[in-house]
């Protein structure tokens, strides 16, 4: 009982929130950022990056769920396992495994890929959810 209050304490210290903010902001606009302004060889660091939000959010999860037992099965259980799924597509390395194209495109293809535009937008708006969550912890 000890060890889940001392970890409560640690999840809601200003440190470890400001920091999963950072990571949230990172998840936000790094990838538009990385494909507007930045050249084709940043993109294996941009790759690591995401790995590595991705790692962080899913260690949140599991450590938040491990000391909070209210946080499971909550609105914001869902909206981070959620998010932290989306995250998956931003991440190349992992996403070239899933979808394994070879480069090929067809008209139905690129209608997948608009399909695919307006989806990016949703999710975006879920991660965005995920930030107000953390600016409520911050308070």
């Amino acid at each position: 009982m000890k060890n889940k209050l001392l970890i409560r304490k640690l999840l809601d210290h200003y440190g470890v929130v400001i920091f999963m903010t950072l990571v949230t902001i990172y998840a936000l606009f790094m990838d538009d950022i990385r494909i507007l302004v930045f050249d084709m060889r940043f993109d294996d660091a941009f790759n690591g990056l995401t790995l590595v939000g991705m790692i962080l959010f899913t260690l949140e999860i599991l450590v938040t769920s491990y000391a909070k037992p209210e946080y499971i099965g909550s609105f914001f259980f869902y909206l981070d396992i959620v998010s932290t799924i989306t995250m998956i597509p931003d991440c190349e390395w992992i996403w070239s495994l899933i979808v394994e194209d070879g480069g090929n495109a067809s008209a139905a293809d690129l209608a997948k890929t608009s399909r695919a535009g307006r989806v990016t937008r949703v999710i975006r708006v879920i991660r965005l959810i995920r930030l107000l969550r953390i600016v409520k912890l911050y308070k």
